[in-house]
């Protein structure tokens, strides 16, 4: 099977206007400004985008990906940031199941990251304990059926409900057309 790399910096920054760009900036968007706090970790990061960004606005983000290709990409789009901006990202390879982490965060992103995982409830149970009190956990998917060969699951409604816990609690819902964003706090 063909692997399929995550190009979305390369969407977010692509020169052709289409509807494809614009859907993926209304998500990145969207994340970037419901992170908050000081500390931010992005796992399945990409090309680095929304940690760039949010570089950009002083947080200081680590983006793991388990993709070579995708680190190596971030790490390139990083280079031609400011110096400012590359102080306060870090990309880093790795397995976040197998990853020990020396810190908390007050924001985690998951975006565009459960549907590729067979077990949810465990890599969304630890990304959860990576969470300040208070933290927020922000989620985005493709929202039902989608055609995508390397995704392992189809995510509704009732799946981000069934997340639920004691420490992470639904706060907001956002609809992008085929795509959706949840809020835990």
């Amino acid at each position: 099977m063909a692997k399929h790399d995550d190009k979305i910096y390369d969407a977010y920054y692509s020169e052709k206007n289409t509807l494809f760009k614009k859907k993926v900036r209304e998500r990145v968007h969207w994340i970037c400004s419901n992170a908050t706090g000081e500390f931010v970790l992005d796992i399945g990061c990409s090309q680095g985008i929304a940690p760039i960004i949010l570089g950009r606005e002083g947080k200081n983000v680590l983006g793991i990906d388990i993709s070579e290709n995708a680190i190596n990409d971030a790490l390139a789009n990083l280079e031609i940031e400011e110096k400012e901006t590359q102080q306060l990202v870090e990309f880093r390879k790795g397995n976040f199941m197998l990853e020990n982490f020396d810190r908390k965060y007050d924001t985690v992103i998951l975006g565009e990251v459960l549907e590729h995982i067979t077990d949810i409830e465990a890599f969304f149970n630890k990304a959860v304990s990576l969470l300040e009190n208070n933290g927020k956990l922000i989620v985005t998917t493709p929202f039902g059926i989608n055609d995508f060969p390397d995704h392992k699951r189809t995510l509704y409604l009732r799946d981000f409900f069934n997340l639920q816990n004691e420490q992470a609690i639904i706060s907001s819902v956002k609809f992008f057309g085929k795509w959706i964003g949840v809020i835990y706090q």
